[in-house]
Formats: C-alpha cells, sequence, structure tokens
C-alpha cells in the first residue's frame, strides 16, 4: 500500500494487492495477482493483467491488453489500446475508448459515451448498458439486454439475445438479429437484413434495405 505516487520504469509483478492512494505509472507489463486498487489516475504502458478486481478512481489507459478475472470499475475515462477482457461485472462512469476485442462475460455499465474501434469483436454475457453514446466498429454479440441512451451505431453485424431498448437513433451497417423486444424511440436505419423475434416499436421512421422479419 502506498500512499502516493508509484513510478515503474519496468514490468511489475505483485503476487498480491496492488494499492495505490495517488496516481500509478506502469511503464510495461503489470502482473497483479490479486486486486489493484489506485487512488487517482492509472497508466500500464503495456499488458495488464489482474487476478481480482481492478478499481481506479481517475483515468484508465492502458497500451496493451487488458484482462480481469472479476470486476472493473474505473471513475474516469477509459482508454484501452488492445482489448478488455473480465470476467466479473464491469462499471464505467466515464467516456470508454477501446481498439482491440471486448469480452465481458457478465454486466458492462458505461455512464458516457462508448467507442468500440476497428474491425474486433465486442461480446458481454450480461446487461449492458450505455448512459451516452454507443459506437461499435465490428461485430457486436450482447447475450442478454442492451439499453442505450444516446445515439447507437453499429458497423457491422448485431446479434442481441434480450430486449433491445434504444433511446435515441439506431444505425447498424450489417445484419440485425433480435431474439427479443426491439424499442427505438428515434430514427432506425439498418442496412442490412433485420430480424426480430419479438414485438417492435419504432418511434419515428424506420428504413430496413435488406430483408426484414418481425416474428411478433
Amino acid at each position: 500500500s502506498l500512499s502516493s505516487t508509484l513510478d515503474v520504469t519496468g514490468a511489475s509483478s505483485l503476487a498480491s494487492t496492488l494499492e495505490v492512494s495517488g496516481a500509478a505509472w506502469l511503464k510495461s507489463d503489470a502482473t497483479v495477482g490479486n486486486s489493484l486498487m489506485v487512488g487517482v489516475d492509472a497508466v500500464i504502458g503495456r499488458d495488464a493483467s489482474v487476478t481480482r478486481n481492478g478499481r481506479v478512481g481517475g483515468q484508465l489507459t492502458v497500451g496493451g491488453h487488458t484482462g480481469l478475472e472479476s470486476t472493473l470499475v474505473v471513475a474516469g475515462h477509459t482508454e484501452l489500446k488492445s482489448g478488455l477482457s473480465a470476467e466479473g461485472p464491469s462499471v464505467l462512469r466515464r467516456n470508454v475508448d477501446i481498439h482491440g476485442a471486448t469480452v465481458v462475460n457478465n454486466t458492462l455499465t458505461v455512464y458516457g459515451t462508448a467507442v468500440f474501434h476497428g474491425d474486433h469483436t465486442t461480446k458481454v454475457t450480461g446487461h449492458k448498458v450505455v448512459e451516452g453514446r454507443l459506437t461499435v466498429g465490428g461485430l457486436a454479440t450482447l447475450h442478454s439486454e442492451l439499453t442505450v441512451m444516446e445515439r447507437t451505431w453499429l458497423a457491422a453485424t448485431a446479434t442481441v439475445g434480450g430486449a433491445a431498448s434504444l433511446k435515441s437513433t439506431l444505425s447498424v451497417d450489417g445484419a440485425t438479429s433480435l431474439k427479443d423486444v426491439l424499442s427505438v424511440d428515434g430514427a432506425a436505419s439498418l442496412k442490412s437484413s433485420a430480424t426480430v423475434d419479438g414485438a417492435a416499436s419504432l418511434k419515428s421512421s424506420a428504413t430496413v434495405d435488406g430483408a426484414s422479419s418481425l416474428r411478433s
């Protein structure tokens, strides 16, 4: 437990918990056998591997892949250069910017704008809640509900296993497959086929360029 800033140039490996009251600057790989707890900003130059929980009071910036066996909670902006893998519920309280594949085997909650770049997969097993905009550059697979308060843009195929509730516009460039109810308060623009097994409620204009199948 450190009451001030931690600055490490080489790789960091700890068998137990790393707790820093101030900022943590880890210039290379960071491996923590238990929880990682940082009071202010956390900057990791390369890969971050945390066996249990990750809690950051400020911003989180990781140059490599971020892997957590349990929960990730970040109070500030989150920028991950090479993907996120989390086994527990993840709560990101500001904007999120992720460049690699994102796999969350539990609930993902983002209170700011969420941007998932490139042709990578975004996979969430639990409920996904985004208070701001949601932008996904690659394939999006959600095994439970999707709730987005602002604009939703999906560049590739979107598959949602539960209900989808979108409070603003929806734009999907690839095929759209929803296993439950679809509710969109704004305009819906679907550039390819759309399949909805439950009820579809579109409060504004709806454009579907491909085949449309509504089963309820």
